[in-house]
């Protein structure tokens, strides 16, 4: 019995040592990240649309020359390092790439790449969590072998609860993405008391916001048409499809251009730019404005599209297709940027889209219904994540979406659950992309 006692109460005394420094630290690199990203946002935006052109090529260089050379894995999509590091390396994580990757990402959405600041983060978080576990939990009489793993486990908590401000969505979500189908309770708790305090650290501590939140009426199921419902969240499972072969082609693209990096980037470089000449910057970076637009349902005054008055549909649909091409190369590419914000962008979209196919006018209680519709089915379907979905879902709508949230989150996640955006175990790391930062 002594010796029951005192086993958990190692437990319980490094769960809580682990928890508290990961989900600290987390929250203090993303106030850091945030502000240096909001500095040099505002820095490059007073440079005017004829510098802008070139500023892809700029970050070709100094993060495909510079950092990518040397440091491959400090590029591409950070959770897929995180889900190789935990599941086939014990946790462990390059130190070197996860401080790169600060720069790297930082010059890669400021400059006209397109992408999410989530995945970036997530691994960061992971790579500091590890090291930083490993260097006092990891050197008292508490330690245990997975130590190492864990603090990655809940680096991600922390730095996705720092983002969001919701301990539980995001305790699920650095679980859940570990594996397809089935999370681990163990790994579970110690996630959900880091998310708990990064989310203390970020709110009260630092006095911080959620990155973004819609400012949602109450959903009152009457108004939404239930039938519309699955429609929606399979169209948006197709989307994530669509998504994951987009992706993979860019992938695929890249890898057979000759050369080290700077090269891919470059070429990459060439189609951002292009996109920056047509008037397509609104579409590029971490895009804030989208998430606005959206959100008050006057998304063609922010694309500035003369298609409008012809049909408000064409807004969305460019809109969607647009995200899934640059944000495919953008990543496939080698260059540092995450997937979670895109998906959110494009899962809005495609509700927003099938609102209108179903009757509803923008700002209408139906739309956001079908805006969180699908949005869960998108993040359901691509990366596999049916309850941290529905978690992030009411976060950014609110408790009463519950509904939309559970329908197309279940119903994609059911349906397109042998796909995912990730590879797992079994799968060749790709080179730069999803390898196993070593």
């Amino acid at each position: 019995m002594d010796e029951t006692r005192r086993s958990s109460y190692r437990y319980i005394v490094r769960t809580l040592a682990i928890a508290i420094i990961t989900g600290v630290s987390a929250a203090l690199i993303v106030a850091f990240f945030g502000y240096c990203l909001d500095k040099l946002l505002i820095l490059m935006d007073s440079l005017g649309k004829r510098i802008w052109m070139a500023l892809p090529f700029a970050a070709a260089i100094l993060v495909g020359w510079l950092i990518l050379r040397k440091n491959p894995f400090a590029g591409g999509e950070g959770i897929q390092f995180y889900i190789t590091a935990v599941n086939l390396r014990g946790g462990k994580l390059s130190r070197r790439a996860t401080i790169v990757r600060f720069p790297a990402t930082l010059i890669t959405l400021t400059m006209f790449g397109s992408g999410g600041i989530v995945g970036p983060l997530a691994r960061m978080c992971a790579g500091a969590g590890s090291w930083v576990v490993c260097n006092t939990v990891g050197r008292s009489p508490f330690r245990e072998e997975d130590d190492r793993s864990v603090g990655a486990i809940c680096g991600v908590s922390g730095a996705i609860s720092a983002f969001f401000h919701s301990p539980l969505a995001e305790g699920l979500y650095a679980t859940e993405v570990l594996k397809r189908e089935s999370i681990r309770y163990t790994d579970l708790v110690v996630a959900l008391l880091s998310a708990v305090s990064s989310y203390v650290t970020s709110s009260i501590v630092l006095g911080e916001e959620p990155f973004f939140v819609i400012d949602a009426p109450k959903l009152e199921l009457s108004v939404v048409q239930t039938t519309w419902l699955p429609i929606t969240a399979v169209v948006a499972g197709l989307t994530g499809m669509l998504f994951i072969f987009v992706f993979s082609q860019a992938t695929a693209f890249f890898r057979r251009i000759p050369g080290r990096q700077p090269v891919q980037a470059l070429a990459a470089a060439v189609i951002l730019s292009a996109a920056v000449y047509l008037g397509l910057e609104w579409s590029l970076r971490t895009s804030p404005e989208l998430y606005h637009g959206l959100a008050t349902g006057e998304i063609h005054r922010i694309t500035s599209l003369p298609f409008f008055s012809v049909s408000i549909a064409i807004p969305f649909v460019l809109l969607i297709l647009t995200k899934i091409i640059l944000t495919s190369i953008t990543i496939g590419s080698g260059m540092s940027a995450g997937f979670t914000g895109p998906l959110i962008i494009i899962g809005m979209s495609l509700g927003a889209l099938m609102s209108l196919a179903a009757g509803a006018d923008p700002t209408s209680v139906a739309y956001y219904g079908y805006m969180a519709c699908g949005m869960a089915a998108l993040l359901s379907a691509t990366l596999n994540i049916p309850l941290a979905a529905i978690g992030l879902t009411m976060t950014v709508f609110g408790t009463s979406y519950i509904l939309p949230a559970v329908t197309g989150s279940s119903i994609a996640f059911i349906i397109f659950k042998g796909h995912a955006v990730y590879r797992y175990y079994g799968s060749t790391p790709s080179r730069g992309i999803t390898g196993n930062d070593g």
